[in-house]
């Protein structure tokens, strides 16, 4: 339970939220005494303790979806052994201590010394949807998928669960059945390779979840840095939207830089002679404080409006 929360509050630091170390501690505690069982209740909790703005409110709703799910939760309750027929959830996190072959250990019926392609056969069929998902989960945690930072690893990563689930194994019985050149041996490299596309397919939507909780962020922080740093006529139509999000961003910043220092400029100087003539029924005690504010007159604006096409990147940026 404690890793489940563990990954849950580093995929909310991933995302953008800053989730403080006491913030942690607090949602430990609180997990503590709404425990596992309701999902509504648990989704609320968390974003109690660890959503502090409207943005991070928004971060926690999206990742809560992914990351859990009903029966995600109800194994967590179950001090994380999900049982024979539960299906833990794509978002929920694989134990880090994951066996290589975790395909063929898991979906083996004959035990440890049973048939490797043929238990890679019974997950692809999805005879035991609990089982395909635990080796799902441990050789996800064994290829460090929970590491993915961009969309373009994805190839990587599925391979590489492909091989923690023991794939070459099938892949030297599909070599061996295309060598023998005749009826039988395509017929069985051809359920070989309807195997290994069905593991694949489950291995990248596996993938594809964890980039949604891990990566995404990571990957749009990146991409920002770069637009950034990117010059005016270098921008592409593909980059408007994400220009208008940091623009919006620097906006902020600005409002908020801006309102602080007019609030201290608006208090102004004491002004001595009003206060006192406010509070003479008072007996002078200064109940009501008066400042001297100077009032600026509204700036006029000229708008010099060039409407060619050499400033049309300029344009969108303003």
């Amino acid at each position: 339970m404690e890793r489940t929360l563990t990954r849950y509050i580093r995929a909310l630091r991933s995302a953008g939220a800053g989730v403080s170390t006491t913030e942690a501690m607090d949602a430990a505690r609180t997990v503590e005494v709404v425990g596992w069982e309701d999902r509504g209740v648990l989704k609320t909790a968390l974003g109690t303790v660890l959503a502090k703005s409207v943005e991070e409110k928004a971060i926690h709703e999206q990742l809560f979806e992914l990351y859990f799910s009903r029966e995600a939760a109800a194994n967590a309750a179950a001090e994380g052994q999900p049982g024979e027929g539960g299906e833990p959830d794509a978002g929920r996190p694989g134990g880090g201590e994951a066996e290589p072959q975790a395909g063929a250990s898991e979906g083996s019926e004959g035990g440890e010394g049973g048939d490797p392609v043929e238990a890679l056969s019974a997950l692809a069929r999805g005879e035991n949807p609990g089982q395909l998902a635990m080796a799902l989960e441990r050789a996800g945690a064994a290829a460090g998928v929970d590491e993915i930072r961009f969309a373009t690893q994805s190839g990587y990563f599925v391979r590489k669960m492909m091989e923690q689930m023991g794939v070459e194994a099938l892949e030297a019985r599909l070599m061996e059945a295309l060598s023998r050149r005749n009826a039988e041996g395509e017929a069985e490299a051809e359920a070989l390779m309807g195997t290994r596309s069905a593991l694949q397919k489950q291995a990248r939507a596996f993938v594809e979840a964890r980039f949604e909780i891990y990566g995404r962020s990571a990957q749009d922080a990146f991409m920002n840095e770069i637009l950034a740093e990117r010059s005016f006529g270098a921008l592409g139509r593909s980059d408007t939207e994400r220009m208008r999000a940091l623009v919006e961003r620097m906006a902020k910043r600005l409002a908020v830089r801006h309102a602080r220092r007019r609030k201290v400029k608006d208090r102004g100087r004491l002004d001595v002679r009003r206060t006192l003539r406010a509070n003479a029924g008072h007996d002078g005690v200064p109940f009501d404080i008066i400042w001297k504010i100077k009032r600026k007159d509204r700036p006029k604006i000229v708008a010099v409006c060039d409407v060619s096409g050499s400033v049309a990147q300029y344009v969108r940026f303003l």
